[in-house]
């Protein structure tokens, strides 16, 4: 069991093998508060409340370590747009696309650069900035809509290559643009119930199931993955709230019609592109820029906030006109927006923890900062957190 505080002089470092967790003030990266898993009398979103327990209100899952992985291919407009040529599309046209979606260029990755090998790769540099081993994580959970294979999970390739111990849980989490925020409030849950330690990995190859010949979705995707870790700690900063939802009436806006058990890659006489993406661009850009808002206004107004209090916004990197069309709505000034969608294109569950790792190395994650990320996607689904920040350890 551990203690209700912590003792005098500890260092704040939690023992996975011992399950103890001691907080030095002051010392830890990011913390997470959420209110774990939802019960019957919660809302029809899910809404997450901050823990009033006494077992809970001062424990966190803290946000240790973040990384990330790209392929090494980058794709511009121009490049795009032959490939789409070659395929026996319409041309592109980089004016049209910089000017509709914001992206200049996109990251594809080879035939070894899978969603589990980023995923690795990004995991091994998270763990490394959190001082943490793979022999340590009990827990992996790998958010992603296009896995290396039906099955097994990405999460136990991932696994298999960190050289995590049996002991390790490994899961995939398909939640499409909003599978990280899923994942990391999933994560958390088992985190605080269990004190355990975990791996979050958004990890996306979306351009092998987007049309090679369809200028209006092709240029839009790129591959790429991030990572973080989670650890338990006491403490008072992090995640302070979710806010998380689905309306599956509208689950046909985005959609690969084939190649699930409903209809088999096998089917005879299946139209080739039912294997590729689509999506009905207006009306997700109508849902995209109203929820952003929702999200964020509902989660600073049950913390005491307003918009301008956050110092920074790490939305999904769909599309740069959808964050736009929501920081002007917001009255949120645009330099405090984190924005990969212009070199890395939309990585899907991958985007937001590129986007956070990329803020952190441009110093715009600070201690006391409130940070916002928020995912929207296929489902539809969405979800947001809140975190104040703390000091690194």
């Amino acid at each position: 069991m551990l203690p209700d505080r912590p003792p005098a002089g500890q260092d704040g470092r939690f023992d996975s093998t011992h399950g103890r967790a001691y907080h030095r003030g002051g010392s830890f990266a990011a913390a997470v508060v959420v209110a774990g898993l939802p019960s019957d009398n919660q809302s029809k979103h899910m809404q997450a409340t901050p823990a009033e327990d006494d077992m809970t209100q001062d424990f966190r899952s803290v946000i240790t370590g973040v990384g990330s992985a790209l392929p090494s291919r980058a794709v511009s407009n121009a490049q795009i747009s032959a490939e789409i040529v070659a395929a026996g599309g319409e041309p592109s046209d980089d004016e049209w696309l910089v000017t509709r979606t914001g992206i200049k260029s996109r990251r594809v990755g080879g035939p070894d650069e899978t969603p589990s090998t980023l995923g690795a790769v990004a995991a091994a540099q998270a763990l490394e900035r959190a001082g943490r081993r793979p022999d340590e994580i009990n827990e992996i959970i790998v958010a992603t809509c296009t896995p290396d294979h039906k099955t097994p999970a990405t999460a136990c390739l991932v696994h298999q290559r960190l050289g995590c111990p049996p002991t390790t849980m490994a899961v995939d989490l398909n939640g499409a643009c909003s599978g990280f925020v899923y994942a990391l409030r999933y994560a958390d849950a088992v985190v605080r119930q269990h004190r355990t330690l975990a791996l979050v990995i958004g990890a996306e190859k979306l351009t092998s199931i987007a049309n090679p010949a369809d200028r209006a979705t092709r240029p839009l995707f790129g591959d790429g993955a991030g990572a973080v870790v989670l650890e338990p700690r006491y403490g008072h900063d992090g995640i302070l709230d979710f806010e998380v939802g689905t309306n599956g009436a509208d689950h046909d806006c985005i959609k690969v019609d084939a190649g699930g058990s409903r209809l088999p890659s096998t089917t005879p006489g299946l139209p080739a592109n039912a294997l590729y993406l689509r999506m009905n661009g207006p009306e997700v850009f109508k849902f995209a820029t109203r929820i952003i808002v929702e999200m964020v206004e509902k989660l600073c107004t049950r913390h005491g906030l307003r918009p301008h209090h956050l110092d920074l916004i790490v939305p999904h990197q769909a599309n740069w006109r959808i964050i736009e069309a929501a920081a002007r709505r917001l009255h949120y000034p645009l330099e405090r927006v984190a924005a990969t969608v212009q070199i890395y294109g939309n990585t899907s569950a991958a985007s937001i923890p590129i986007a956070l790792d990329q803020a952190l190395a441009d110093g715009k994650v600070q201690p006391g900062h409130h940070v916002l990320i928020c995912g929207f996607g296929a489902g539809l689904t969405w979800g947001g957190a809140l975190i104040r920040w703390a000091k690194p350890a």
